[in-house]
């Protein structure tokens, strides 16, 4: 969505590849700056106090820019990244959803944490921080906040409404689920798990396609050679891995939403 800075149009799109401010006063309009500082693709930017604030980038790439918007410059950039976990996600970069109340910036990130942002500093700077969504579930929607409450959905059609503010967060639990942002060493016991477990799923499926073999072989010493013998041991080689894959692909599908 375009952002109106008094007599110029900021827009950015991460297809086009640019961020554009436009001086629109006159009968043409006319380019102010232009960069690739800010790449818009998840949520609308906001403009405040002479900063532009924009979810830059998608996927892997995505990161939350700050911009002067008199000169287009990159005043700071912050990436959020949810810890790998058991079911195999590792370290995913998080989308932002922003909005601007109190003076200060609110972050709703993929996964369901609240972010206070201090909107003036030179650098990042995080005032607090909540988890209010379960982080099984993406949180891609637009935020509300209204009379120092703050509002918010996720995939699994879950609302949070919390009380907003640097002091209400900082008295918060660090999570609705336990606590969320863990050390490096539970973060690398997780990454270890998350192995672990695609370990035991090619365990399970090579187990299965020796023991289809292995019988396959007593049977024909048993009874000689029989007809259609291939499509037997195809249906039985392929059909318990290609069940226990689906499985499993959606089971981490349906935990991220």
């Amino acid at each position: 969505m375009p952002i109106v800075c008094d007599s110029s149009v900021f827009v950015s799109s991460v297809y086009s590849n640019m961020a554009l401010m436009l001086d629109v006063a006159g009968l043409s309009p006319r380019a102010v700056w232009q960069n690739k500082n800010l790449l818009n693709h998840y949520s609308n930017a906001v403009l405040y106090n002479g900063r532009i604030f924009g979810s830059s980038g998608k996927d892997r790439y995505c990161a939350l820019n700050c911009l002067d918007a008199a000169t287009g410059s990159l005043l700071w950039s912050q990436q959020y990244r949810k810890p790998s976990d058991i079911q195999g996600n590792l370290g995913r970069r998080e989308q932002t959803s922003l909005l601007v109340a109190n003076q200060d910036l609110f972050v709703l990130t993929t996964y369901g944490d609240v972010c206070i942002v201090d909107t003036s500093s030179a650098e990042y700077k995080e005032k607090a921080r909540m988890q209010i969504l379960d982080s099984k579930y993406k949180a891609w929607c637009a935020p509300a906040y209204s009379d120092g409450y703050y509002f918010a959905k996720n995939a699994a059609g879950e609302i949070a409404c919390a009380a907003i503010g640097v002091a209400a967060i900082a008295q918060a639990p660090s999570s609705r689920n336990g606590a969320r942002h863990s050390s490096k060493f539970a973060m690398a016991a997780s990454f270890i798990a998350a192995i672990l477990w695609d370990a035991a799923l090619l365990a399970a499926i090579l187990a299965w396609c020796s023991s289809v073999v292995y019988y396959d072989l007593l049977l024909k010493k048993a009874r000689g050679p029989e007809r259609h013998i291939w499509r037997r041991r195809a249906f039985f080689l392929l059909g318990f891995p290609a069940t226990l894959i689906l499985w499993h692909k959606t089971n981490k599908t349906t935990k991220n939403g």
